[in-house]
C-alpha cells in the first residue's frame, strides 16, 4: 500500500511579494491624503483676512477703540431666540446708549463662503433685533455700529440648540 503525501513546500516571502505589500501600503497612505486634502480645500479657504498688511495697518486703531470702549463702560446684551437676534447696549450708569449704523455680519466660525452682513433694526425704545433663521450649531457674530463717542464691536460665539433657541458667549 503507497500512502501519498503531498509535497508542498511552505510558501516563501520573496522581493515580488515585498514589493506589493509597499505599493499597497503606501498607495492607501496617499489615496487617504489626497482625499482629505481635497475635502478641506472645498470646505475653508485658510483666509482669515484678504490682505494681512491691511489688516495689521487698522490693528493698533482697533485695539485704541476696544480700551475707548471699555473705559466708557459700554455694555451690550445679545440674545437668540425663535429666530430673531436682539441687541441692546447700554453705559457704565446702565442708561440706554444710541447706536448707528448696527450691523451683523454672522457666519460658521471655519467656513466664510457662507458670510452674510445685515443691518439691525430699531424695534422698541433701545431694542434692535434682526430675523435670521439659523441652523443649530455654533455661529460666530460680528456687531459693529457707531455711537456718539466712538466705533463700537461686538464679537460673540452662538450656539443654537436643536430648538432653535441661542446661548451667547
Amino acid at each position: 500500500m503507497k500512502t501519498s503525501q503531498s509535497s508542498k513546500e511552505p510558501m516563501t516571502f520573496t522581493g515580488k511579494h515585498m514589493l506589493i505589500s509597499l505599493l499597497c501600503f503606501f498607495g492607501v497612505i496617499i489615496t487617504v491624503n489626497f482625499t482629505m486634502a481635497f475635502l478641506a480645500s472645498g470646505s475653508w479657504t485658510g483666509l482669515v483676512v484678504k490682505n494681512s498688511y491691511v489688516a495689521s495697518q487698522h490693528f493698533n486703531e482697533e485695539l485704541k477703540h476696544a480700551k475707548l470702549q471699555r473705559k466708557a463702560g459700554l455694555s451690550s446684551e445679545v440674545h437668540y431666540k425663535a429666530g430673531s437676534l436682539f441687541f441692546k447696549m447700554r453705559d457704565q450708569d446702565a442708561n440706554s446708549v444710541s447706536i448707528q449704523n448696527l450691523t451683523a455680519e454672522y457666519g460658521r466660525p471655519a467656513y466664510e463662503q457662507a458670510d452674510q452682513k445685515q443691518e439691525l433694526l430699531q424695534k422698541s425704545g433701545d431694542v434692535f433685533e434682526i430675523a435670521l433663521k439659523l441652523e443649530p450649531g455654533v455661529w460666530a457674530i460680528k456687531l459693529t455700529g457707531d455711537t456718539a463717542q466712538m466705533p463700537y464691536r461686538r464679537d460673540v460665539r452662538l450656539f443654537v440648540d436643536a430648538d432653535g433657541n441661542g446661548r451667547v458667549e
